[in-house]
This record gives C-alpha cells, sequence and structure tokens, in this order.
C-alpha cells in the first residue's frame, strides 16, 4: 500500500486523525468507544501489510474504518 493512499483513508474516517507524521512513522489517534488512544504506525508496515491488517492488529472496528 502506498503511504498516500493509507493517510486518505485515515482522512477519510471522522475517528481518526494524524497528530504527527515524519518520513518513517505516524501516530495515528483514534477516538472510539473507549476513549481515544495514539497508535504508532511504521510506514514499512503499511507497505507490508496494509490498510486491514492495520486496522485489525489495533482494533479499529471495520465499521469505523474508511474502505
Amino acid at each position: 500500500m502506498m503511504i498516500q493512499d493509507f493517510l486518505w483513508r485515515i482522512g477519510q474516517d471522522p475517528n481518526l486523525e494524524v497528530v504527527y507524521q515524519d518520513p518513517t512513522i505516524c501516530i495515528i489517534r483514534y477516538s472510539g468507544p473507549e476513549g481515544a488512544r495514539d497508535i504508532r504506525v511504521g510506514f514499512w508496515a503499511v507497505h507490508e501489510h496494509g490498510w486491514e491488517r492495520i486496522v485489525e492488529a489495533f482494533r479499529i472496528p471495520v465499521s469505523c474504518s474508511a474502505g
């Protein structure tokens, strides 16, 4: 998965926002029913695993994730 696609999907979901980004990682804030939590994602994982596996790994409900 391309980084731009990953960031676009985050921008499409009202429960997600990028709170930090550099060339190697980003920190995403997920605001769910249990409250907000920050999730650090390495861009290597985005390339390697893609959107579906990342949201599954961090327990972000599919209904809350774009795409």
